[in-house]
């Protein structure tokens, strides 16, 4: 599992945006020009796609931003070791056959399943619930995914909770804090300045 911290990607994002700024200089001066450095071209599209989820986020509100964070999180490798780095595939809205969904499936390279319902903190209500409906998606995917490993997670957009903390431990359930959503939306403004080169 990766080691960086939110801290440690806030300078990584630092970094990038001195790239774009140099990855639009180099499209300026070639402008017109039959030869283009295609590399530096397909290295901002990279920068893009990693950054995208978080972009998008300041402009949502609830469950819908807890999402774009949680995406961008595991596209980065920026989420603790409770869910393990060697994702294979993440599948959004995993419905099972009792027309049920869970917010994110992540499938493993180890044959584990990790459920995850992610909330945002804003709407406690939905947090508590939220451990229930961990726990009930975690036992509808043993039934149709039976030779994996099931985890149940429950992925929250806010600093820890320690009473939320213990309630998942008390049901077996694995608590990630996505972290400080002030602090997460201003990443995102930035990573959208980054991305889409200062357009709104």
């Amino acid at each position: 599992m990766s080691n960086k911290t939110i801290s440690d990607y806030k300078d990584a994002v630092l970094e990038l945006g001195a790239s774009v700024e140099e990855l639009g200089a180099l499209r300026i001066r070639t402008a017109g020009m039959e030869v283009v450095d295609h590399s530096a071209l397909a290295k901002l599209e990279t920068i893009r796609q990693s950054l995208a989820p978080l972009a998008r986020m300041h402009n949502m509100f609830g469950e819908e931003r807890a999402c774009a964070v949680f995406d961008w999180k595991i596209l980065n490798g920026l989420l603790p070791e409770c869910v393990p780095a060697d994702v294979e595939r993440v599948k959004k809205e995993l419905r099972f056959k009792t027309g049920r969904k869970v917010d994110r499936a992540v499938f493993h390279t180890s044959g584990r399943l990790s459920t995850v319902e992610i909330k945002d903190a804003c709407d406690q209500r939905a947090v508590v619930a939220g451990i229930g409906q961990a726990l009930l998606y975690a036992s509808l995917a043993e039934k149709e995914y039976p030779s994996h490993h099931i985890v149940p997670v429950l992925a929250v957009l806010g600093l820890p909770d320690p009473d939320v903390a213990r309630a998942c431990k008390r049901g077996g359930v694995e608590y990630v804090a996505l972290g400080d959503v002030q602090f997460m939306t201003l990443m995102s403004k930035v990573a959208h300045f980054i991305a889409y080169d200062g357009r709104p």
